[in-house]
């Protein structure tokens, strides 16, 4: 008798794994596909698809490139070996069963011009001081101002180290709050991007209005007037990696400013 694998359950699955899920449901052959372990952090790590990348965890908040399992991952290197098919991932010992996994597909704000005071409160309590962008801040911020997300672009673009560099995540709170204001060309902006495959990723879902669940709920809170409850939520974007959620909540700022401005 042959022992199954151990498994875990998915809880809530991001649309980039979702993609590679629908990718194989319409591949004829039904065949399992190999991909590999990118990178890891405590408590999950990033894995790579042909050219989508997502993060396995237990801990991550829902969000467009993450898959929330129920129970700790096996610990893997970097460059090992990730197998999966339309129900399940396979990574070392343990399976990870899809079937039953919630689909991240958060909604827009309702009234996105009501939540906009609050959210620039919330980027300046406290202010938000990023080193890395220091030389080039005061462009970003006119260039945020005009409406140039082009030019944020391209300021912002691959600035800093890792596989999220800071000047991305301002970059994705820009794209996500002039996505929920109807501007359309965040997509675009995105698409041409030039950074890592994984900062490519998450710019890519912050210009189709997606992003981590506690931005979301930021976002709907101050929508709705409620305002502590937005600034809890963004307390807790703000405590999201090193530097990560604090270059994040600054994007939306600085694109809320703008917004309220005009």
């Amino acid at each position: 008798m042959t022992d199954r694998p151990p498994e875990r359950q998915a809880r809530s699955i991001g649309c980039a794994v979702a993609t590679v899920q629908h990718r194989l449901e319409h591949n004829a052959d039904g065949a399992t596909i190999e991909g590999r372990v990118l990178d890891t952090f405590p408590g999950g790590m990033y894995v790579r698809f042909g050219s989508t990348v997502f993060a396995i965890g237990e801990r991550l908040h829902p969000g467009p490139l993450h898959l929330v399992i129920v129970g700790p991952l096996p610990v893997v290197a970097g460059g090992a070996t990730v197998t999966m098919t339309s129900d399940a991932i396979g990574l070392g010992p343990v399976r990870i069963r899809l079937d039953a996994g919630r689909r991240w597909r958060p909604a827009p704000p309702e009234e996105l011009d009501a939540a906009l005071s609050t959210l620039v409160l919330a980027a300046r309590t406290p202010p938000i001081v990023i080193d890395e962008l220091g030389a080039v801040w005061d462009d970003v911020t006119a260039a945020a101002h005009e409406a140039d997300l082009d030019r944020a672009r391209r300021l912002l673009q691959g600035r800093g180290p890792g596989l999220t560099p800071v000047g991305d995540d301002v970059l994705a709170g820009l794209l996500l709050v002039h996505t929920f204001a109807g501007n359309r060309s965040t997509r675009a902006v995105a698409d041409t991007a030039e950074t890592t495959d994984l900062s490519a990723a998450f710019l890519h879902w912050a210009a189709r209005g997606q992003t981590i669940a506690p931005v979301h709920h930021m976002i709907d809170r101050a929508a709705r007037y409620r305002t502590e409850e937005a600034l809890q939520a963004a307390a807790i974007v703000r405590s999201i990696g090193s530097s990560s959620g604090p270059a994040l909540m600054a994007g939306i700022g600085l694109a809320a400013s703008a917004l309220s401005a005009r």
